[in-house]
């Protein structure tokens, strides 16, 4: 009879980023299909561009980014 593996606990975290576009004053707004969107970074000043592999049928998707480890 084989011994059951042990099991590994990796700590991980996460962050979701919802996309937005900015409006005619600035302001956030919803993202559109097919229109420039942006993610906000952790600073909460700098936009990081959708890019195109981040859509779905033309809409931006909500980025998670995770990280495992310590």
């Amino acid at each position: 009879m084989a011994a059951l593996p042990t099991p590994v606990v990796l700590p991980f975290k996460g962050t979701f980023r919802m996309p937005f576009k900015l409006g005619a004053h600035g302001g956030f707004e919803r993202s559109a299909r097919n229109q420039a969107a942006f993610y906000l970074a952790d600073d909460l000043r700098t936009r990081m561009p959708v890019r195109a592999f981040e859509r779905s049928t033309g809409f931006p998707d909500v980025r998670l980014e995770v990280t495992f480890g310590n």
